[in-house]
């Protein structure tokens, strides 16, 4: 039927209809010269004109009727096809929108869980956020407290030395100006500690990048907190190799971690221990290790040592003054000298802190704010 179409496009209607006239003709003289032989026996001469004649006007009205209604089916079909493929077109074209559809639809969906998943972490941060501000002002004004009250409470003794204990002999006089110089220090590094902290949480900690003899700093830092060692007995040993290449990083925050650490090393060990600081050159780098043999910790306060405010145990509390922000500000200072700080403790048995340094670093870093609690 297909190839009748095909056809029926290539012939015109008046080509159709001669072509149809031409064969009736044909047909009308074949079929009255086999029937007038049949019947008669002799074919007249002017049989042929006859038949031929008849059969033109008999063979053109209906050929004419016969090709117009080929033509309007063919015409028909025509127009069917073009509506079928329209309709395929239009089937496509629906359902490239349905799956558009679907696909805007799947984004708007992820991005209505991105931007709740989004809103969440906000709502988190933004809680944690209020839960530190509120433990940090419940930690400050504990831990601020009690210096004030030693230095307020012996600065009132002294004041009213004459009224509450008759005449205080030097020597007493001395000791509470000696508890309020303890308390006062206590205080003032307290605040410094803070001041410390703040500079590095919101990325003010000037970072000024030069070489420097990582081994001069290394002594400078000893000689800085050795009077505090002799005075409990404690010992400092310091392990050198023979050289070390230039250090470029910031003199004063390496030189910082150094004394935190080892002021820690100091004040969590017994008296007459000794503290090791370490150093060993790797290619590339400068491991600055810094170990004691004093009261340790636990697993759990490892994990937690360098969260503000952190304080272990009773044993730590009692061993030092300290708002727990030394080893704080050691791993944020680590973060923006792009150094590598681990810490291995065993409770009863030290601590050892590891500190390594690259040997070249970037220009300039910065601090990442961080919640002072939780």
């Amino acid at each position: 039927m297909a190839d009748i179409w095909k056809l029926m496009r290539c012939v015109t209607p008046r080509q159709l209809s001669v072509s149809c006239i031409v064969l009736a003709i044909v047909l009308a003289v074949a079929v009255s010269h086999l029937l007038w032989f049949l019947w008669v026996g002799t074919v007249p001469d002017g049989l042929t004109v006859v038949a031929g004649g008849a059969a033109v006007i008999v063979a053109t009205p209906m050929v004419q009727v016969f090709v117009l209604m080929i033509h309007d089916l063919h015409r028909t079909n025509e127009r069917l096809i073009g509506a079928q493929a329209q309709l395929r077109r239009r089937n496509l074209e629906l359902h490239s929108t349905r799956d558009a559809l679907a696909t805007c639809n799947d984004e708007l969906e992820a991005r209505v869980v991105k931007r709740t998943t989004q809103l969440k972490k906000a709502l988190d941060v933004a809680e944690q956020a209020s839960t530190a501000k509120s433990a940090f002002l419940a930690n400050m004004s504990h831990e601020l407290r009690t210096p004030l009250n030693g230095v307020i409470g012996y600065a009132e003794m002294i004041v009213a030395r004459d009224t509450l204990f008759g005449t205080a002999t030097p020597e007493k006089i001395d000791e509470y100006a000696g508890a309020i110089l303890s308390s006062g220090r206590h205080l003032n590094a307290m605040v410094s500690d803070l001041l410390d902290l703040s500079c590095v949480e919101f990325g003010e900690y000037g970072m000024t990048v030069e070489p420097f003899c990582i081994q001069r700093l290394v002594r400078a830092a000893v000689d800085e907190l050795l009077p505090v060692a002799t005075a409990r007995g404690q010992a400092v040993e310091v392990i050198l190799p023979p050289c070390t290449p230039l250090v470029e990083a910031d003199a004063r925050a390496v030189r910082q971690v150094l004394t935190n650490l080892m002021s820690n090393a100091l004040k969590y060990s017994k008296d007459g221990d000794t503290v090791t600081v370490r150093l060993n050159h790797a290619p590339g780098s400068i491991d600055l290790e810094i170990s004691d043999t004093g009261i340790g910790m636990t697993d759990d306060a490892v994990a937690d040592a360098t969260r503000p405010f952190s304080k272990f145990s009773d044993a730590h509390i009692a061993a030092g003054q300290s708002i727990g922000l030394g080893l704080s500000i050691v791993k944020r200072l680590c973060d923006l000298l792009g150094a590598t700080f681990t810490m291995a403790s065993s409770e009863g048995r030290g601590t050892t802190v590891s500190v390594v340094l690259p040997l070249q670093q970037a220009t300039e870093r910065t601090g990442q704010p961080m919640a002072l609690a939780g």
